[in-house]
């Protein structure tokens, strides 16, 4: 449905042709399309001469509380970075949460990106750069996968 290693390949490059080359990442441990999505982070900041990006991983559950509690960590033990690329909205949304309430410059002061083009981000302080996805043919495509399974005969499907 949609190439999450090239996406974010796009946007760490972005970042780090815009001089951003420190950018910590956020990953869900839980999800397949973090898989792909940290591919991406490693070749970019690879192509960019960093090959230290191990350190720069941060792997975490996918929910908000999960973005929350692993930005409230990075703020504490202040590691010094420019970026950061959180791979799931929801992941960001506790980003937003922690710095609304604890860090309000945060946003201001670092770079942030994500995947998901939520309209919301156009209305936060600062740049969040953003992988766009077609949201409507994901959602599509997934409702037809999901019908053909329920044709093979597995029942436990109903629409």
């Amino acid at each position: 449905f949609s190439d999450d290693r090239k996406g974010t390949f796009e946007v760490m490059t972005h970042l780090c042709d815009q001089g951003v080359t420190d950018i910590i990442s956020l990953e869900s441990k839980t999800i397949t399309t973090s898989i792909d999505r940290l591919k991406g982070f490693k070749e970019a900041l690879k192509v960019h001469g960093l090959s230290d990006y191990n350190s720069k991983i941060q792997e975490t559950g996918y929910d908000i509380r999960d973005g929350y509690e692993m930005t409230h960590k990075l703020f504490k033990e202040n590691q010094g970075f420019a970026g950061i690329f959180t791979s799931a909205l929801t992941l960001l949304e506790g980003l937003f949460q922690y710095c609304k309430e604890h860090n309000p410059e945060a946003l201001n002061k670092t770079q942030i990106a994500s995947y998901d083009d939520h309209p919301m981000l156009d209305y936060v302080p600062g740049t969040i750069q953003s992988v766009r996805q077609n949201a409507e043919e994901i959602a599509i495509k997934s409702l037809r996968s999901l019908t053909e399974f329920s044709g093979r005969g597995n029942q436990w499907i109903r629409f």
